[in-house]
């Protein structure tokens, strides 16, 4: 009866100090939220304080404008914060998320791969295979990468369109680029093209220039040229590199190319100039400049034979992973 009554007055104390804390992130008072978890006397067993002390401290460690940017310090603290976390409950998805993301910030590759790896065995989803594909790239484990993405719970997550189905596609296609299966990754990329143009994939996760990669990765340079007009303007040194060698390589003039593409660049400045209703055109104007002066470079790398193009693996950005007093449950 006791022990009843004490665990419902732990409950309630809990509860009481993740509404606090919630108050204060909606304020945007991290520093003063991280003070308050650590004054609390249950940041030394319950597990969701030790987890929002750590995502905490991983944000203040990554806000420039924070005393506590980039110290490493803090970054140690919040891994320790995060395996304490682990310690009480290693099936907590957000602990091994955040456990995963500290990991990967403090370059520690293998140990993050290993804390997202876990997650997946609660919770398969794309989002985390992603993230371990980037892991594995950074450690060279090609072998790890394939088995993972040809898996068949994989393959399932992806023929049922599942959020972020988009980028494992592209991180398919590359692995089986990689490995020597240029027929089925060509088949694939020319899939996700299609999904891609047709509105069927989200082009916030992947657009018609990732495609145009792939591409122009397997040598299709026919295909490049032909997508590109369906895409926006060019902004990216990159892709106009891209463009320019693959259009010399179908023996386009890319001397005229790189001139009517100049010309345009010119004729936005004068337009800028000309338009009364612009207040910001000093920034604007440097902006076009320097966007011309690296079509400029690509040109030029181009012309030389100096171009040199490798796509990477891709993953969703990393997202918050706290308990809130909206969030007392773990979303899966």
């Amino acid at each position: 009866m006791k022990a009843a009554a004490h665990k419902q007055k732990e409950f309630k104390m809990n509860n009481a100090i993740i509404h606090r804390f919630s108050k204060l992130i909606s304020e945007d008072k991290y520093e003063a939220a991280l003070s308050y978890l650590n004054s609390c006397e249950c940041r030394k067993t319950d597990y969701k304080t030790l987890n929002n002390i750590g995502w905490l401290q991983l944000q203040l460690y990554d806000d420039i404008y924070s005393k506590y940017y980039k110290n490493e310090d803090l970054l140690r603290t919040a891994t320790d914060s995060l395996k304490s976390a682990y310690n009480i409950n290693s099936g907590s998805l957000y602990v091994l998320y955040n456990l995963g993301c500290a990991y990967f910030t403090a370059c520690e590759y293998e140990k993050s791969a290993d804390a997202f790896s876990d997650y997946l065995k609660i919770n398969m989803n794309l989002d985390i295979v992603n993230k371990i594909c980037v892991l594995y790239e950074k450690q060279h484990e090609t072998e790890k990468i394939e088995k993972l993405l040809t898996s068949k719970e994989v393959q399932t997550l992806i023929e049922n369109k599942n959020e972020y189905f988009e980028i494992t596609m592209y991180n398919l296609i590359l692995i089986l680029c990689q490995t020597g299966n240029a027929v089925k990754a060509h088949e694939l990329a020319q899939l996700l093209y299609e999904k891609v143009r047709t509105g069927e994939a989200d082009i916030q996760n992947i657009d018609l220039l990732d495609v145009v990669s792939l591409f122009f990765f397997m040598n299709d340079y026919k295909k490049v040229i032909e997508i590109f007009p369906l895409t926006s303007y060019i902004y990216s040194e990159k892709y106009y590199g891209i463009f320019l060698a693959s259009a010399m390589h179908e023996r386009k003039n890319i001397e005229q190319i790189h001139k009517i593409i100049l010309t345009e660049l010119d004729n936005e400045i004068k337009d800028i100039l000309s338009n009364n209703d612009i207040t910001d055109k000093d920034n604007l104007i440097a902006e076009t400049a320097q966007r011309k002066s690296a079509f400029e470079n690509a040109y030029n790398d181009v012309k030389q034979g100096n171009f040199s193009f490798e796509p990477e693996f891709k993953a969703s950005s990393y997202n918050s992973c706290i308990f809130t007093a909206q969030t007392q449950q773990e979303r899966g």
